[in-house]
This record gives structure tokens, sequence and C-alpha cells, in this order.
């Protein structure tokens, strides 16, 4: 007999407003979104090409040729710069990410869906808590303009694991023929925003067919071998479009074909063991904790978990878990092998980690459903409190940017007021050159290849 989960109206007022306050409170302490290098260059790109479908298919412009066929996303890196470019014309200049806010609404409104509609034995606040520590994680403070890519990996993830459950759990026919459209949306969509995206949903059709022979019953049996399918099309339209159909389409409007160095890897990239520990093992470390060593200790209480699972003779959740946890440092390996960079302190904790947290965050959702009722409600909440506490202090107050970084950062109150007032006399500010050539740029003081957005202009082949 299912635990009724007391969810009703006044359930969904305080974990709305819960959640939304923790969001538009985020959002006021990023003041405005943080200004970047990067950042910079694409916003000069996307407002000011005399062509966006040519710019939108250029990866010497849009990814410095580190071709990934993953254009869907450059289209909404523009529409993000965009939006951004149509506020500063206004004079309400601000760096905020359209899509990344979205993202997150999105995400929180699945995983309540999924909480109430997939998790009969998760206490309702529970989920609340589970959502809200979502939410405040490092890598979700991340709401100023970059990169669309990983907020629409997290959200497509979430979208599909969260789905399935609902799928394999629910009577109710409707809900059924929803989760089933979230599910086939997030396969197909996914793997065409973000290499981690095209990697998660290939490990997911593995995870699929393999419960699809383990589980007795049928209807679960059935659906999950449906969604091993779909996992396996869509990595087959994914391998077409970025082999075949993309190039083609790049020679045709700009001329030339794109290099695919960027995606070939050794076979032992995977083995990169150190680069799992500082980026998977750290973060989860730095995620509860405030510290990445402490990543050790919550890994070994993982595995304690597990091993009380196993004693409750729940062993397929504990095999979920373990795959997680596999899938997620292979990622990290070939991650750190091929963009060395994310061991800069601040680039481990950014948003590169959001779609790891969306995996990690459904893992602890079916850790807390094996225990009793109240006892989930109990330690999940304790341990929301204490993470969302550490990270206050650690994300909020404590300066954890790169080096790098901190000039935009620190730099970006008076990039906004310049972008705002034309009378003010930008050069005599101290600020990082990138932000110098944004604001000529919308003072119309530009002309010809520097409103091209790359600080180097690269030959075409």
């Amino acid at each position: 007999m299912n635990i009724p989960s007391g969810r009703d109206w006044r359930f969904y007022t305080i974990g709305s407003v819960v959640l939304a306050f923790l969001l538009f409170f985020q959002l006021i302490l990023e003041n405005g979104g943080t200004s970047h290098g990067e950042s910079n260059c694409f916003l000069l790109l996307y407002n000011f090409t005399p062509n966006l479908l040519n710019t939108i298919f250029d990866p010497l412009r849009t990814d410095w040729n580190l071709y990934q066929s993953r254009e869907l996303s450059y289209f909404i890196d523009a529409l993000d710069a965009r939006f951004i470019g149509l506020c500063i014309r206004h004079q309400m200049a601000h760096f905020y990410s359209l899509s990344a806010v979205v993202a997150a609404i999105l995400i929180l409104v699945v995983q309540q869906w999924g909480f109430a509609k997939g998790f009969p034995k998760l206490n309702c606040y529970a989920g609340l808590a589970i959502s809200a520590v979502w939410l405040w994680t490092p890598c979700n403070f991340e709401h100023h303009f970059f990169r669309s890519g990983k907020p629409l990996t997290a959200l497509g993830i979430t979208t599909l694991l969260f789905a399935v459950k609902v799928l394999c759990e629910s009577s109710e026919k409707r809900t059924k023929v929803t989760a089933a459209i979230l599910a086939g949306t997030a396969v197909l969509f996914t793997p065409m925003v973000d290499r981690q995206g095209l990697f998660l949903v290939a490990a997911s059709g593995v995870f699929f067919a393999l419960a699809a022979m383990v589980i007795s019953e049928e209807n679960k049996k059935k659906y999950l071998k449906y969604l091993a399918a779909g996992c396996v099309s869509s990595i087959a339209i994914q391998t077409v479009l970025n082999t075949l159909v993309t190039p083609e389409v790049i020679n045709a409007l700009n001329g030339y074909t794109p290099s695919f160095e960027y995606q070939n890897m050794p076979f032992g990239a995977i083995f990169d063991f150190s680069g799992m520990i500082h980026f998977l093992i750290g973060n989860i470390g730095f995620w509860f904790t405030g510290f990445d060593s402490a990543g050790v200790i919550i890994v070994l209480l993982f595995a304690v978990v597990i091993w009380r699972i196993c004693r409750e003779k729940m062993y397929f959740h504990a095999l979920t878990g373990v795959y997680a946890f596999a899938v997620l440092a292979a990622m990290a390996n070939l991650m750190m092998f091929r963009h060395r960079l994310l061991i800069l302190e601040g680039v481990t904790h950014s948003t590169y980690f959001m779609p790891f947290a969306a995996v990690a965050v459904f893992v602890i959702a079916i850790f807390a459903e094996c225990f009793e009722y109240r006892k989930s409600l109990a330690a999940v909440s304790v341990i929301c409190i204490a993470v969302i506490a550490s990270q206050t202090v650690f994300t909020v107050f404590d300066d954890t940017d790169p080096v790098h970084n901190r000039f935009h950062r620190h730099a970006t109150p008076y990039i906004i007021r310049c972008l705002n007032d034309s009378t003010q006399d930008h050069r005599t500010i101290p600020m990082p050159y990138s932000s110098w050539k944004l604001i000529d740029a919308f003072r119309g003081k530009l002309t010809g290849w520097e409103l091209g957005g790359c600080p180097i202009k690269y030959p075409k082949r």
C-alpha cells in the first residue's frame, strides 16, 4: 500500500513560494549577472552578425573550431544574446541568461511533478527539500549569459529520468501519456544541445536495456524496451547529423568543412582517474560541505547507503545508484581528458557540473524512497538544511571565482552602468578590454571585422 504523500493546494502553495523565493534570491544576489570574456565575444557575435543562420553554423566563431554538432544550443545562445542586447538598447542592461532561468524553473517543475507521480513512498516535503538543494548548489548560481548547453542538458536528463520513473510507477493513463511524451522529447533533443547530453542519453539507453532484462513486470519491461530503442535511435540520428548533415550545411553556408579533432579521443581517456577524482568527487564534496576534499567521505557514505539498501533486498535500487556513479565517473574522465581547464577553481564548480547534479538528485530521491516515510523526511530534511547552510556560506559569501574571472565580476556593475548611460566615459574605468569593445559596439563605435565577436580571426579552409 502506498503511503499518501499529502500533496494538496497547501503543499503546492508552500512549495511554489519557497522555490520561487530561492530562485529570486539567487538572481538578486547575482546583481545583474556577471560579465565574462567569452560571453562578451558571443554578445558581439550574435547581436551584430549580418546573417544569424550562417553564424550558428560557423563553429570557427561559435566554438573556436571545437566542432561538436550542437547548433541547437547555439540558436538558444543567440536568443539569449539578443534578449540581452534588446535590454541594453532600452537602458536595462544585465548579463542574465534567459534560457538558464527558464531551464531552472522547468527543472523544478519536472522534479515536483516527478516526485508527485513517480515517488509515491517519498514524503512530499522531502521532495521539496531535494529540489531546494538542487537549486542552491554552486553550479546553479550561474544564471549569467555564457553557454546554454549545460542548463539545457540538465533539463533534458532531469525530464528523461523523472518521466521514466513516472511511466513505470503511475497507473493513470493521462499521466503515462504525458510521461511518454516528455521522455521521447528529452531523448530526441538532449543529444543535440551538448556532448554531455549525448553521453547521458547513450548511458540511459544501456541502462534501460539492462533493466528490461531483469525486471519481471511485463508493463515496465515493455516501456523500458521502447525507451532503450528510442535512445539508440536518437544517438543514431545525432551521429548522422554530426558526421554527414551538419558538415555539409556548414560547407554550403560558410565554405569550409569543420575539424573533428576535438571529438577524437583515445580509449584511454576514460581511465583518467585523477580527473574523475578532481571533478566528480571534488564537486560532490563541495556540494555537500563546501570543501572538495570531503567528497571522499560523501562517497563512503554513499557506499554505506548502498549496503543498507542491499540488506533490505532492494538490489535494483542499489544497482541504479552504482550504475549512475559509474556513468558520471566515465563522463568526468572524458571531460577532464579533453578540457583540462576544468581543474581551475571556480570552473570546476561551474555549470559544467549541472548535468551531473541532475543525475545525483534523481539518485538521492531513489535512495530516500527506499527508507520509511517519516525517516526519509527527517534524514533528507537534515541533510538539505546542512547543505543549504554550507553553500550559503561558501557560494554566496566566499570568493570562489578563478583569478582570471574576478576582474570581470568586480567590474560588472561599472560595465552595466556604462551600457545604460552613454555619457559615461568607459575608457577611464578599469575593466577588461572585451568589455570596452562591448560598450563601443552598442554605442555604434565598432565596424567591420571587430563586430565578429572573436578575438582571433581563424582562416577558413
